[in-house]
């Protein structure tokens, strides 16, 4: 007997990912302390990717001071991402997508986020310095389309 299910929602189901109560709840998809929801956004996984993975120290770089980098003008703004460590091409594919589904300003994860001791500012900033960062030349996908 043949499933209802089209081949490619079932090749989905068998493809999403899984995680247990323990990864479930950490990093930047646990329990948001002023509402006690699960954050199980793409965003909250992205941030995740983004601020502990392959994007760890281009996006940590601008951590610490993103209140100060958020306000800079384009000129100053660019100078900073060029003394900040290369995004690997890794990095760029993540920061691509962290960029381009708006998670900069993505409140879920601004709310986890906020959990870990990161500032809303540095999760925006990430999304500025992606787009003057080597993530928008041709070999990384050229301009980032989207975002907020």
């Amino acid at each position: 007997m043949k499933s209802s299910l089209p081949a490619a929602l079932s090749l989905l189901f068998l493809c999403w990912p899984t995680f247990s109560n323990a990864a479930a709840t950490s990093g930047y998809g646990a329990s948001t302390p002023s509402t006690g929801s699960q954050c199980q956004s793409g965003c909250c996984n992205l941030g995740r990717t983004v601020f502990e993975g392959a994007c760890s120290s281009f996006a940590n770089y601008f951590k610490n001071d993103a209140d100060t980098a958020l306000s800079e003008g384009d000129a100053a703004f660019a100078a900073r991402v060029a003394n900040a460590p290369v995004p690997s091409s890794r990095c760029c594919i993540d920061a691509r997508s962290y960029t381009q589904y708006s998670c900069a300003c993505n409140s879920d994860l601004m709310n986890a986020a906020s959990g870990r001791g990161v500032s809303n500012n540095a999760v925006r900033v990430v999304g500025r310095a992606t787009r003057f960062s080597v993530c928008t030349s041709s070999s990384n996908g050229g301009a980032i389309q989207g975002g907020c």
